[in-house]
């Protein structure tokens, strides 16, 4: 359970006034890059499952909250360098 008063919607949680995502689902989406993700510090779980995505790149800005990263059904051929997740799927 996410301390904090918890909002309604799955995945969310409010602190000092502004939403904190813990859960992002873009899977299936036909994604081929990974970028943006600056804002996203309090993400533990990222789903990008079912898309075309040949390279994790980017991930940078989840380095210190990921838990779980799912990739599964995607072009990737190897991860360039470790990830901190705990679960890579």
């Amino acid at each position: 359970m996410c301390s904090g008063t918890a909002d309604n919607r799955p995945g969310v949680q409010r602190r000092e006034g502004r939403a904190r995502r813990r859960h992002l689902s873009l899977s299936t989406n036909n994604i081929e890059k990974i970028t943006n993700l600056a804002g996203l510090d309090s993400l533990q779980v990222l789903s990008l499952g079912r898309n075309q995505i040949k390279k994790l790149e980017n991930l940078d800005p989840l380095a210190e909250t990921l838990l779980e990263l799912w990739v599964s059904y995607n072009l990737l051929e190897r991860l360039a360098r470790p990830l901190r997740a705990r679960c890579i799927y």
